[in-house]
């Protein structure tokens, strides 16, 4: 049985990422995020961003993880902190204030 959402979220992530093609997988992820946004999708598109050297919009993307509210804060926020990906984004301004929403959600 086809599945577009995954099918998008796979193109998205291998082509993107994996095959380092980071503006093909913005041309799949961006149908994705017309459709009903998913915590995995966001994440995946934040790291097709910072491929892009489009860093403010990664964290941007990231926050919107936030938004959603991440299953499991604790994770993503280990996940954030020990990705090399994220290595450039955690030395910009924005990237504190993540960490406090993100802390944020781990002590409620």
């Amino acid at each position: 049985m086809y599945k577009e959402k995954e099918h998008l979220l796979l193109n998205a992530w291998y082509r993107g990422l994996i095959l380092e093609k980071p503006e093909v997988g913005i041309l799949y992820i961006n149908k994705l995020l017309e459709m009903e946004p998913e915590q995995r999708h966001y994440f995946v598109y934040a790291q097709l961003l910072i491929k892009l050297k489009r860093f403010t919009d990664a964290i941007d993307a990231l926050m919107k993880i936030v938004k959603i509210g991440p299953r499991n804060p604790a994770n993503y926020k280990n996940a954030l902190e020990t990705r090399e990906c994220f290595q450039e984004l955690r030395k910009m301004k924005e990237w504190k204030e993540l960490m406090k929403r993100v802390n944020a959600l781990i002590k409620e």
